[in-house]
């Protein structure tokens, strides 16, 4: 990934978690509680990541909590391989 793409997605990235802070974006109706909570938990770590970019990553245990809820539900399954993968792969 270039150096343009990197600067790109970071601002894409804190364009999301500032609507999230502000409340002007939020997490859709239609998820089951558990699964709600643990992606409001991962965004709160996003903004730790935001505020604390030497950070460098969402701390572990968020991912693996969101990963682990995710995996309860049949229709989330792609999402939850998609996120394992970048987990084991990286990204590119």
């Amino acid at each position: 990934m270039s150096k343009y793409d990197v600067d790109n997605e970071w601002d894409k990235f804190n364009k999301i978690m500032e609507g999230y802070k502000n409340g002007n974006k939020q997490v859709r109706d239609g998820h089951p509680e558990d699964i709600k909570i643990a992606i409001e938990s991962f965004f709160s770590a996003a903004l730790m990541l935001q505020e604390y970019p030497d950070m460098g990553t969402i701390p572990g245990e968020y991912v693996v909590n969101l990963i682990n809820i995710m995996s309860k539900y049949p229709e989330y399954n792609k999402l939850t391989m998609d996120l394992t993968k970048i987990l084991i792969e990286g990204v590119e």
